[in-house]
């Protein structure tokens, strides 16, 4: 029994939990399945796990207690499919390391981890940078995060920005106007929407660049004369235009460049534009339209 348990492989410092009792009890007691001892039995369950999760995580679901409480199982089943973190045991869901290379796998892992996790600026921020969709699972005191904001916009600006609008509420617990009707229905109105959204260039900029309506129904006004700004919104748009600041209307080379990606900016070009024979004739030689 001596010369079996030194070929056992080490266990590293925490992880020695309800595996290593186990290991300890069937060599003190001397338990055998057949030819084979029972700590054998259970060390080649353990490799087999370890193997089977690296090919597909949800083997994990079916797994017994105590190797869902297995840290380098658990850890090769999150970097496969992060969504495996549902059925691991509740103390590694609330492992960092582990949250995090769930989270970085399949930023909605973020669901399945503790509350302290899911208030961990970090954890949240690997995870929205994955999806937007995640910051619904983060604490609220993170919704307002401009970083965290940052990274939730590029992949969902709406839901990035009801969140915000939640996150700056007095009452955060309580979702003001039917905030959370609007998430579902996509009518929330520009009144409602945080003030540290619709006057962040940086923020507002990601949010046109998805979609044109972020300027016109929830962006402060002043981004209505950023050229970079109304001209992305232009390129998905060209009756952006219309909204734009009059200074772009009239102003030859914009409504040039608008005119390339759309006849019809033409439409709300300003008059000295419409009729100085030069710029038309341009426009003619773009499009005879």
């Amino acid at each position: 029994k001596m010369s079996r348990a030194r070929v056992l492989p080490p266990m590293a410092g925490k992880e020695s939990t309800d595996i290593a009792t186990q290991r300890s009890r069937q060599l003190k007691h001397g338990k055998t399945w057949g030819d084979t001892s029972a700590v054998d039995a259970l060390l080649a369950e353990q490799r087999y796990l370890q193997g089977a999760v690296s090919l597909d995580s949800m083997v994990l679901k079916n797994a017994s207690a105590a190797f869902k409480n297995d840290r380098d199982i658990v850890l090769a089943a999150v970097r496969q499919n992060g969504a495996a973190l549902e059925f691991c045991s509740a103390s590694l869901q609330a492992d960092r390391e582990i949250v995090l290379e769930a989270v970085k796998s399949t930023g909605l892992a973020l669901r399945f981890a503790s509350k302290s996790m899911q208030s961990d600026r970090q954890v949240v921020l690997q995870a929205v940078k994955k999806s937007g969709e995640a910051l619904d699972h983060a604490s609220k005191d993170l919704w307002n995060d401009r970083k965290v904001l940052l990274a939730a916009v590029k992949h969902d600006w709406y839901r990035a920005l009801v969140r915000a609008s939640l996150g700056s509420a007095k009452d955060k617990a309580v979702a003001l106007d039917g905030r959370e009707e609007m998430l579902m229905f996509g009518t929330l109105d520009g009144k409602c929407v945080s003030e540290s959204f619709r006057h962040d260039r940086e923020i507002v900029l990601e949010a046109v660049k998805q979609d044109w309506r972020a300027l016109i129904s929830y962006a402060s006004a002043v981004f209505k004369k950023d050229r970079l700004i109304v001209f992305e919104a232009i390129k998905q748009n060209v009756h952006v235009l219309s909204y734009a600041s009059k200074s772009f209307r009239s102003d030859r080379d914009f409504v040039m460049e608008a005119f390339k990606l759309d006849w019809r900016a033409l439409y709300y070009a300003a008059d000295s534009l419409k009729y100085d024979p030069d710029f038309a004739l341009n426009a003619v030689q773009h499009d005879w339209r």
